[in-house]
């Protein structure tokens, strides 16, 4: 009987050493869950902050774009206006035994045929056009690369 009760306090013992350990074990668990979410609770704060400061780099060098943009497309402007403006004018060539040159009101020279000078003319309004077309796909690309980068 007294080798019962002691193999009883022996078990019980053990028992309770074996409780002791489990506790300890999902105790330490707990706090290092705890732990590794105030870890990754401080890895989303600084993710987040920058996030931010990357969202806030993008939308001035967006603003900066959009200014030299308008900047730029003010340029075009002028210089498709100052190529609008501009005529080419072909003098008229003396001829022998004239003195004075015939030149029209309108400032043809009368060298060529109106059909020519209206060619000429659509022909300069169509290079102007694309002079204009390709200064604005320069400007874009421009920005489209400053965007980028």
């Amino acid at each position: 009987m007294i080798l019962q009760i002691k193999l009883a306090l022996w078990l019980a013992s053990v028992l309770a050493v074996f409780a002791l350990f489990y506790g300890a074990y999902h105790y330490g668990r707990h706090v290092q869950s705890l732990e590794d979410s105030t870890t990754l609770d401080k890895a989303v704060q600084a993710q987040l902050v920058a996030n931010q400061a990357a969202l806030l780099d993008y939308t001035n060098k967006l603003q900066t774009a959009g200014v030299q943009h308008d900047t730029d497309q003010t340029t075009i402007d002028n210089l498709h206006s100052a190529a609008g403006r501009l005529r080419i004018h072909i003098p008229t060539c003396p001829v022998p035994g004239n003195t004075t040159a015939d030149v029209s009101s309108d400032g043809s020279a009368g060298l060529l045929p109106n059909t020519v000078d209206e060619s000429f003319a659509r022909l300069q309004d169509g290079v102007s056009e694309l002079t204009k077309r390709c200064d604005q796909l320069n400007i874009d690309a421009i920005r489209i690369n400053a965007e980028v980068k």
